[in-house]
């Protein structure tokens, strides 16, 4: 522990982001709490009982297993000694009114035959988008995701013009597809990763074509028990690096003096 062991942190929230910003600062000297509303983590990455069932409420599978990884790592200790990971392929189907179909796949031979049968002599171009998007994601995530920033030239300071124009910020997400993919079914489909951000494809910048490129790299994970297996894993790692969680512990507001965070008021819970 370091010098920090004597400050205490209040993190709002015992979602994934919340536990894991908890575990990070706990392992950084800070002493935790969690106020949590509802009687259970999870946040969005809910779960509903019923008869025996459970059902993920929001996400469904897992496509960068490594964050969490990373996270266990962090405190010493690994991810799968918590949680079984069972690959999904293929990762998506897709299905025009036409009767068209497209599957995608984290394996490359077998995406490549996918993507022959609606556009023939297309893996060069594939194996182009693989390695253009490569080097996107990377620099996306080593430079730009990872990163805390409060403005735009902020955010991209220190990455050169050219890197700049790389990611493929001057055309649309569609347009970025174009220029590898004559099929309108494989542009289409690869298109349709903007829902992840409540874009259109056409209005998008280009850089998010590492979305779709992402998930065909890397390919999808079923956690055995679903998402919510995630959460309690993360939960019980939270719990043995000291981080405290008060359940049933709404917050109504968070007390600033002189511009700064300085604790929070709970609202009253009637039983």
């Amino acid at each position: 522990m370091n010098n920090k062991v004597d400050k205490r942190v209040i993190v709002v929230g015992a979602g994934i982001g919340g536990l894991s910003a908890g575990i990070h600062l706990q392992l950084q000297g800070y002493q935790v709490t969690i106020f949590e509303a509802n009687s259970h983590p999870g946040g969005r990455a809910n779960c509903i009982k019923e008869q025996g069932f459970a059902f993920d409420t929001r996400p469904t599978l897992l496509n960068y297993p490594w964050v969490f990884e990373q996270l266990f790592s962090k405190a010493g200790k690994n991810l799968y000694d918590y949680l079984e990971l069972i690959k999904i392929d293929p990762t998506v189907s897709f299905l025009w009114q036409d009767g068209t179909t497209l599957s995608l796949s984290s394996d490359i031979h077998k995406l490549a035959t996918y993507f022959e049968t609606l556009e023939p002599e297309s893996t060069p171009n594939l194996l182009k988008f693989f390695k253009d998007n490569y080097k996107r994601f990377k620099l996306s995530f080593d430079r730009l995701v990872t990163k805390n920033a409060d403005n735009y030239i902020e955010w991209i300071y220190g990455i050169n013009p050219l890197n700049l124009l790389s990611l493929g910020i001057t055309s649309s997400f569609y347009k970025n597809l174009q220029r590898y993919f004559k099929s309108r079914y494989i542009c289409e489909a690869l298109g349709s990763y903007s829902m992840y951000l409540g874009g259109s494809p056409f209005d998008l910048p280009g850089i998010f074509t590492i979305l779709p490129y992402g998930e065909m790299a890397y390919g999808l994970t079923l956690p055995r028990g679903g998402i919510y297996a995630l959460v309690s894993a993360i939960e019980k790692l939270a719990h043995e690096t000291g981080v405290e969680i008060q359940y049933n512990s709404p917050v109504a507001k968070i007390l600033i003096k002189n511009e700064k965070a300085y604790g929070i008021e709970l609202k009253t819970v009637i039983p």
